[in-house]
């Protein structure tokens, strides 16, 4: 073949490879056609196109032809031999005849003669195109310059491929970006935004697991609040210090941090996670809304891998667009309950005003009922119970009379007199005013007592109103039949404390009521007010005590009073 032929068969093989570019191929296919492409010009038996991956820095095999493509053909060694030193030195290297030097070792036993070029992208070697021959002497000086022609234009190719490829993952990735953006702003609960988040990231980063957490007032801890990629995340829980964690630099100086290897450093953070997951690299980056950090979000991946500009761009942006989502959602919360706070205030102040004239309007019959009750002068032998019933009708007008008073001249509510109170016996009372009540709703009532005097301090008309409030709250939780059990006794932990137990076998309040039962118009009653209970915790906190629910489920509901007792109060 003259010259002229080989330079005309050169220049058609390089511009088969350099239409590659315009052909709209997928990079990993059109290095496979590169490599063909060169096999056949040589007349190469073996062929092979490595690349060098980025994480690891080492040659990884991405294309074969010929020999290496069928079995029983050893797998070429890409640690030395010369695809080893074309890829160290950058330059291209042939040996014609592996049985005249000892410099190099064959990549495979029936080869003796190679020739491999390094593909090059401005001065660094990013692969090699390696050919291989089973006769000596195919791999000749003067085709060297031939193939570092091919393959510079195949880089040239491949670095065209690989920019419009980037370009596509971009558009995709800023699609979803947007996306994102615009399903976390459009949700308004803190913890909606907080659990949409990882699943968000995942979809736009090439990660294994994704976690987030948020810096503590105190500006010296993260708590992890929400993670995603794994089962074993599940009620995961995990604070963390800032010395003690990569974290703490991304949260002190505001910038990402991206550890190479987990499993190589002493990381304190996600230690079973790391191992049972076998995480290796991870991408942290910082929460940071109006210049202060709120956060840190990580990506972890399942293998090692370096993340590129693009990528830490990519997530810092959507950092960004979380602490927008984030700070929302909060200023929302915020916004809510204030409103409530304002329509609580409106309806106190329309219930204070609405009592005053109640108050007033009950004063007068009121008054004339005591007379009329006192001018009865009603008498009964010993032992009868109407005797009882009569003193304790005098006790609850005089009582009536004794609230009214108070809602009249509010400014002197504190003033309610206190004195030393055995409560057995005011429990014993309060039974009695229910009695009727508990036979007719045939609801049987335990009362268990405390050997000893349980004496606290405060006001007899209003821990009864307590009391009678637990009871009738229970007998409406019963509806019809059942069983109410009062306990009396002291705190073992605290033996400054009375403690009583008000445990009903009714249906049990829904979890997601609890937290607010204490609360000024709240009601899971339809004909409830939402007042009875909130002014038992008034009473009490008045009284220096606690109550609490202490469990409630479908058998029933206990709520817990303790007070403290009166030699503890002054």
């Amino acid at each position: 073949m003259t010259g002229n032929e080989e330079d005309a068969r050169l220049i058609a093989s390089l511009y088969e490879i350099s239409s590659l570019a315009t052909k709209g191929n997928d990079p990993d296919e059109a290095i496979g056609t590169l490599l063909k492409i060169m096999a056949r010009f040589f007349g190469a038996e073996a062929a092979l196109a490595a690349l060098i991956n980025p994480d690891t820095g080492l040659l990884e095999v991405e294309a074969t032809d010929g020999l290496w493509s069928g079995e029983g053909m050893p797998a070429p060694n890409l640690q030395n031999g010369i695809t080893a030193w074309v890829g160290l030195h950058g330059e291209p290297m042939a040996v014609p005849d592996y049985s005249k030097t000892n410099r190099f070792l064959p990549s495979a036993g029936i080869l003796l003669s190679e020739m491999a070029a390094p593909l090059m992208e401005k001065d660094f070697v990013i692969g090699v195109i390696h050919l291989g021959w089973q006769k000596a002497d195919t791999a000749a000086a003067w085709d060297i310059e031939k193939l570092a022609n091919l393959a510079a234009e195949a880089t040239r190719v491949l670095g065209a491929l690989w920019m419009r490829q980037r370009l596509e993952i971009k558009a995709r990735q800023l699609g979803s970006l947007l996306a994102t953006g615009r399903n976390l702003v459009s949700r308004h609960g803190l913890r909606e935004v907080l659990d949409a988040i990882p699943g968000e990231v995942l979809k736009i980063m090439n990660g294994k697991v994704c976690a987030l957490f948020l810096l503590h007032a105190d500006g010296k801890s993260l708590s992890l609040q929400v993670a995603a990629g794994t089962p074993c995340l599940h009620d995961y829980e995990e604070e963390l210090n800032l010395i003690d964690s990569a974290l703490g630099p991304a949260i002190l100086y505001r910038k990402q941090v991206e550890v190479a290897d987990l499993r190589k450093t002493e990381e304190h953070h996600f230690v079973p996670v790391v191992q049972s997951e076998s995480l290796v690299s991870m991408l942290a980056t910082p929460i940071t809304y109006e210049e202060k950090v709120i956060g840190v979000l990580n990506v972890y991946t399942g293998q090692k891998h370096r993340f590129d500009d693009g990528e830490k761009s990519l997530f810092a942006a959507f950092a960004g667009l979380c602490a927008v989502a984030i700070q929302n959602a909060r200023l929302y919360e915020k916004v809510v309950v204030g409103e409530e706070v304002l329509r609580h205030s409106e309806r106190l102040g329309a219930l204070g005003l609405l009592t005053s004239e109640i108050a007033h309007e009950i004063r007068n019959p009121l008054t004339v009922i005591k007379l009329l009750f006192d001018s009865l002068e009603l008498q009964f032998p010993d032992g009868d119970l109407r005797q009882k019933d009569a003193a304790i009708i005098r006790e609850k007008l005089n009582q009536l009379d004794a609230i009214v008073y108070r809602v009249l001249d509010f400014g002197k509510t504190g003033d309610a007199r206190h004195e030393p109170l055995n409560l057995d016996p005011l429990l014993t009372d309060t039974f009695a005013l229910v009695r009727l009540k508990l036979s007719q709703k045939n609801i049987r009532l335990d009362y268990e007592s405390y050997p000893e005097p349980i004496v606290v301090h405060g006001n007899k008309g209003e821990l009864q109103q307590i009391f009678l409030n637990l009871i009738l709250n229970a007998m409406d939780a019963l509806s019809t039949g059942g069983t109410i059990k009062i306990s009396l006794g002291r705190n073992l932990e605290r033996a400054n404390c009375a403690v009583l137990e008000f445990a009903d076998t009714g249906t049990g309040i829904p979890e997601e009521m609890q937290k607010s039962i204490f609360d000024s118009f709240f009601s899971g009653r339809k004909e409830g007010t939402g007042l009875g209970l909130a002014i038992v915790k008034r009473m009490v906190q008045a009284h220096r005590g606690q109550i609490e629910i202490v469990k409630s489920s479908s058998c029933g509901t206990t709520f817990r009073l303790q007070l403290p007792l009166a030699d503890e109060t002054g």
